[in-house]
Parts: structure tokens; sequence; C-alpha cells
């Protein structure tokens, strides 16, 4: 019986498992995609920092961005570009914002950028292959291509389709989760992205409504967000056009050729938290604890878990930013026991869901 089963092989299946593989334990990746096919390998993998009021969510962004950029240079330096990057006001009234923001601009090197619509020119910066970062953090692990399709607890083991293991990752992205709990809700958002060839020097990577990034090769990755609640959706030349007219917003390209364009959902939560744990068998907890409903607060150790069983997902449109500090805190608390932040658990929630049932 092998201890851990992974099932979701985008950035943070691929993550967990490259931290739990570290510790010496037998570890499974299933995906019917096989490894970054979907969603991660859609995704601009673009690391750069978020700017804004203070928040818990920007705070903890761009604390994991420091983490992640060092962690992918020692992983695989050869699938990361680090550069510049410009975040650029949107419009007019997001550029009397940029102003009340710099202030709380902390901990990273910058100066105020005039050419390609202004707003700030950061130091720190970076993008990385996508998909060839997954296979990177997997070259050590078995993966399985095939659809999980059922998930059982048998009194010690888990039976993932016909296979035993001890313990369980849910890292399934936008797609269902497995496991029937009613308070994991997560929003899917498809998006598409483009690789382009161009005579046009990009200096640095920019950020206004899609992301401009450069690969080592010279040539450009474009992506953006479309669409909220599609799972499936083709590439499109619509969508394509769309990518380009938003780019043509920041500077005039030459000579533009279409290379490549790939498309794929990401799961995102309400809150923009990510969501990592041990997952709340809710049913067991609201039995033992009926005054749930009616907001008792029960503290997180009392509530009754779905035994051995955890969550990586919700990593939304910041996943390559996320996954590694992510997956890190989650092997700390399955191996260690080290406590995670309250702000990224599960538990938050199933108790917004509980009292409102």
């Amino acid at each position: 019986m092998i201890d851990f089963i992974v099932v979701g092989a985008g950035i943070s299946g691929c993550s967990i498992a490259y931290f739990l593989n570290k510790h010496k334990h037998t570890v499974k990746l299933y995906d019917h995609n096989g490894i970054s096919n979907f969603g991660s390998k859609a995704a601009g993998a673009f690391l750069s920092p978020m700017i804004g009021k203070p928040n818990r969510f920007k705070d903890f962004t761009n604390d994991a961005l420091k983490y992640s950029i060092n962690f992918y240079d020692n992983l695989a330096s050869d699938l990361i570009t680090h550069s510049k990057v410009q975040r650029v006001p949107k419009d007019e009234s997001d550029r009397l914002r940029f102003d009340e923001y710099e202030r709380y601009i902390d901990g990273f090197d910058y100066h105020k950028a005039d050419e390609y619509g202004g707003g700030f020119l950061f130091d720190i910066g970076a993008s990385v292959e996508a998909q060839e970062i997954g296979i990177r953090l997997s070259k050590d692990i078995e993966v399985i291509k095939q659809e999980v399709t059922t998930l059982t607890f048998h009194g010690d083991y888990w039976l993932v389709n016909q296979e035993k293991c001890k313990h369980v990752i849910l890292a399934t992205g936008a797609f269902d989760s497995l496991i029937d709990e009613p308070y994991i809700k997560l929003k899917r958002l498809w998006g598409q992205r483009i690789v382009i060839e161009t005579s046009t020097n990009i200096p640095h990577n920019l950020h206004k409504n899609c992301s401009v990034s450069k690969s080592k090769d010279g040539k450009l990755s474009i992506g953006a967000t479309y669409l909220r609640g599609v799972l499936h959706k083709e590439c499109d030349d619509k969508n394509t056009k769309e990518l380009l007219q938003k780019v043509d917003e920041i500077v005039k390209l030459e000579d533009v050729k279409v290379i490549d364009r790939v498309c794929g959902t990401r799961s995102a939560t309400d809150d923009y938290f990510p969501i990592i744990g041990r997952i709340i068998d809710s049913q067991k907890s609201i039995a033992k604890f009926p005054n749930l409903k009616n907001g008792q607060k029960i503290s997180a150790e009392n509530l009754i878990y779905h035994p051995n069983l955890f969550m990586i997902n919700g990593l939304g449109s910041r996943a390559f930013v996320l996954a590694p500090k992510l997956a890190f805190a989650l092997s700390e608390n399955i191996l260690n026991g080290k406590k995670i932040d309250d702000n990224i658990t599960i538990n938050r929630l199933f108790t917004r869901w509980v009292k409102r049932i």
C-alpha cells in the first residue's frame, strides 16, 4: 500500500507530490489529462507583485512571490525567465488609485514608469514554462494517466479506483472534488493563452488587462481570464483577436505571428484565498455539534474530519505564485503537524456555510 495518492496533476498537485516525495514517501499522481495539461498548461505562469491598499491577500501573495521565485530558481533555472514587470493602470480612474497605492508598496524595489501607459516598474518579476515545470516537479513520481471515478474509505485505507493508499490529497482544480461536501464551492475561470513571435522588442514583462511575458527563446506569452463558470471551451480566433487587442492597448506590436494557443480553466474561491488542509466531515460535525448552525464556535481541533483526506485547491490566476509555498505548508502540516494559516484552511468555508443552513 502506498503512502499518498494525489488526484490532479496541475501545478498544485505536482507541487505537493514533489514535497512529499522529497521526504521519501511513496507517491502517485492521478490525472486523466496527464501532467499540467489543462488549467495549468493554459496559465501564463506570470510571477509579479500585487499592488493595492493593505489587505491580507495582498500580503500573503507577495510573501509567496518571493518564496516561489527562489523555489523555481533552485528547481529549474532553465525554465524560469527573470524580467522586470510593469503594472499598468487600466484607465484614468485606475491611475488615480495607483497614486494612492504607492504609499503601500513595501518590500519590493520599483520606480514609476513613463512608457507603456505608466504605472510601476518592479525589479522583481519572472515567468516560468508552465507545463514543463509540472513535468520537472513530478519527474521522480509515478504518474497514472487515468480518471479517478471512485474514492472510498475502508477503515484504515483509501481506495482510489482500485488502488489502496494511506492518504489522499485532492488537487482537482476546476473539476469536481470527488468528495460530497456542500461547503466546498469553487468558481471556474476559463482563459486562453497565446504564444507569438514579433519583431517588436519588449524590454520587460507587462500587465494591464492581460499579462505579456518574455520567454528565454524571445517569444511572447500573452494570457488573460475571459469567462466565469465555464469548464470546457475550445480556443478560438475570437479570443485570440481579443488578446492581441488587449496588448495593443499597451504596446503596438509589429510582424505578429501566432505560433501556439492553449486554453483551460482554473479554480478560485469567493474570497480569493486558496484552500488547503484536512477536509471536514460536515454531517458528522453537525451531528456532534448541532448548535454550529446557530453560530456556536467550535475549535478546529474538535471538528470531525474525513480520515487522512486533504485538499489543495482554489489558487485562481496566481497559482504559479502560490503553489510552491502552499504545497510546502501542506506537507509540513501532514508530516510534522505544523499549523496552517487560518486564512487558507478549508475551515473558513465550512464555518460560513454552516451558519446559512
